[in-house]
């Protein structure tokens, strides 16, 4: 039944609480729902004013219980409700408990002797590999002393080299000059060659230009004594004329006979010419044929000194790596000294940690004892409140008895008016005890609540706490999986000076 069908039966019950003075008639079939009778009556038309008052109060006090009564049902129920929820908790307390004990039991024995074993294999892994590098810094130094007499070896066959290129070069300059020097030859005779045709070439012209003039010359005067043997004795100035024409054309002759007699000479002179020319032609062709060579030679000793310079820029480039290799190397040991220094240091500390840890381990299973006690006693309480619980259950559950047999006794009550003041009263009186015990019982489950959250508080700091090792549980195991990849960088770091090593050896072999 809820709260709202009990507050309308009690309104139903004070409604049918009135006294009447005439009775006539009890329909029992008219009953409703909430089980109260209804009466039909014959009101008079006189009421007491004193029995409207009571029937006022009546109906204020039945408001006020019922309100209370529903307030307590709410409480109850919130009780219960509460009482499950710790009654969950009480069942995971044991399971927290197997949980904590499993980690603090044997397990956690068993994984600190697992993690000393680990810690004991990586130290003495890591002492044989410090024995293990000390033995390659000890062959790197052979290694070196070796390569330095290469070096040594390989700069006396650069400086040879370098030597012979510098003596081809010197060959090649002094080539280059005398070539320049008969290419500036070759090219001077030419051009005095041309020179010596242009004023050739001149001259015959200026000669042909010479015997043209003569012949007209010589046209010219023998029309002239033909003319004058024509004429025949025309006048003494003409014989002079002609007298003097045959003088020039005497003196042009002698000096046409010295012109050819020169024309000659320089025939003479333009054959020398010309058999100088193809000697020095012959030369010339000659000097080329020298140049040539001479340019193939130097072509074959530029191609033997780029040869030089590569082998030679090849051999430096390999000593440059070795000794750039060599560098690496020693910066390589420097850098693993440091670390094999670190490591030492990292081990003591780990060692160091170890002792702490155990220590901690031995403080948490102490203070773990300590919870699982208090442990105890809360599931005791706790135990001790639900009894508490079920006790203020069964006070409700009378209460409730209690209650129903009051509407029995208000119901009986519609019946006989004449007991009806007695009877209200005495409900009136059993509502007030009534409700004092319901605050007595609100009040007793207030305190109840009190101490479940603060049990609950005390719970949550306990799973707080069973968090906080849990933490550290996965802190530890966070270092170690750190101590792991470390101690694998270190391993690939070594393994790579292994192939580093191992490299310029076989390099060295090849070499």
């Amino acid at each position: 039944m809820t709260v709202k069908e009990e507050t309308i039966e009690s309104s139903n019950v004070v409604s049918s609480v009135v006294r009447v003075k005439e009775v006539d008639h009890i329909d029992f079939q008219k009953l409703r729902p909430g089980g109260a009778f209804i009466l039909e009556n014959k009101a008079s038309k006189w009421e007491d004013p004193v029995l409207k008052g009571r029937e006022a109060l009546l109906r204020s006090k039945n408001g006020e219980l019922a309100t209370d009564l529903s307030s307590s049902l709410l409480e109850v129920a919130q009780a219960k409700t509460e009482t499950v929820i710790f009654k969950s908790f009480a069942d995971l307390v044991p399971g927290l408990k197997r949980l904590h004990d499993d980690c603090h039991s044997e397990a956690a024995h068993q994984l600190q002797l697992e993690m000393g074993a680990h810690y004991r294999a990586e130290s003495e892994q890591k002492r044989r590999r410090l024995y293990q590098v000390e033995g390659e810094m000890q062959r790197l130094d052979v290694d070196q002393s070796t390569i330095d007499a290469s070096r040594i070896a390989l700069q006396n066959q650069l400086g040879s080299c370098v030597d012979e290129a510098a003596r081809v070069h010197r060959i090649g300059t002094t080539l280059d000059l005398q070539l320049s020097e008969a290419r500036a030859q070759a090219a001077s005779l030419d051009s005095a060659i041309q020179v010596l045709r242009d004023e050739a070439r001149k001259t015959t012209e200026h000669l042909t230009k010479q015997d043209g003039g003569l012949i007209c010359v010589r046209a010219r005067l023998d029309s002239r004594v033909g003319v004058a043997v024509v004429a025949g004795k025309d006048s003494e100035g003409s014989v002079k004329q002609v007298i003097q024409l045959e003088d020039q054309a005497s003196s042009l002759e002698a000096h046409l006979q010295r012109r050819n007699q020169l024309i000659g000479d320089l025939d003479v002179q333009v054959k020398q010419w010309h058999e100088a020319l193809s000697s020095q032609t012959h030369r010339t062709s000659q000097l080329q044929g020298v140049v040539a060579q001479l340019e193939k030679d130097r072509d074959i000793l530029k191609g033997n000194v780029t040869s030089l310079s590569k082998e030679s820029a090849e051999k430096t480039e390999i000593l440059a790596r070795r000794v750039t290799s060599i560098e690496a190397k020693s910066a390589t040991i420097e850098r693993l000294k440091v670390e094999m220094l670190i490591l030492r240091s990292s081990l003591e500390s780990n060692k160091l940690d170890i002792e702490k840890k155990n220590m901690w381990a031995l403080g948490a299973r102490e203070e773990t004892a300590q919870k699982v006690e208090e442990w105890k006693k809360l599931e005791v309480e706790l135990a001790r409140l639900v009894v508490d619980l079920s006790n203020a259950q069964a006070i409700l559950k009378k209460k409730d008895v209690e209650v129903h047999h009051h509407r029995q006794k208000v119901s009986e009550a519609t019946v006989e008016s004449d007991a009806m003041e007695a009877a209200a009263g005495h409900a009136a009186e059993q509502i007030e005890v009534q409700k004092q015990s319901f605050l007595a019982a609100t009040k007793n489950m207030k305190i109840m609540e009190s101490n479940i959250a603060s049990k609950g508080l005390e719970i949550q700091r306990l799973l707080g706490v069973i968090s906080t090792l849990g933490a550290r549980e996965r802190e530890e195991a966070a270092n170690i999986a750190r101590l792991h990849t470390r101690v694998f960088t270190l391993e690939t770091s070594i393994q790579q000076l292994r192939l580093t090593a191992s490299t310029p050896h076989s390099e060295d072999t090849r070499v």
